[in-house]
């Protein structure tokens, strides 16, 4: 029993939560955050920080999930992202290139990677 096609981070976290037997408020304190948090999740109105998702993931193994799965399904920008995104033209324009490249974004981010680790990279 795996996750819907196209289901949302929120969707899955409470498709998981309900296989799991957790009510939104037990399991809000399990993973030490607020109800209301945890439903702005679900809702996908809010994207929970790396170790709020972790927790999750840690908290709903037993039903399948894993931190990569989560993450995966995370569409949002962190807001530091989405600043630098709607601040600086030239990385708006290296996504448009990534896209029409055809490329699979993966291999170019490998290549960046072993770029910034040669010293060639910067911000």
């Amino acid at each position: 029993m795996g996750r819907e096609q196209g289901a949302t981070l929120g969707q899955e976290i409470s498709r998981l939560r309900g296989l799991a037997g957790f009510t939104l408020r037990g399991f809000a304190e399990r993973i030490k955050v607020s109800a209301a948090y945890l439903s702005d999740i679900e809702r996908d109105r809010r994207r929970p920080s790396e170790d709020v998702l972790r927790r999750m993931a840690d908290e709903l193994a037993n039903v399948g999930a894993t931190y990569e799965g989560l993450d995966a399904l995370s569409t949002r920008l962190e807001r530091d992202l989405q600043h630098w995104l709607d601040t600086t033209p030239a990385v708006r324009q290296m996504l448009r290139e990534v896209k029409s490249s055809g490329k699979d974004p993966r291999e170019i981010l490998k290549r960046l990677q072993e770029d910034a680790k040669k010293g060639g990279g910067s911000q």
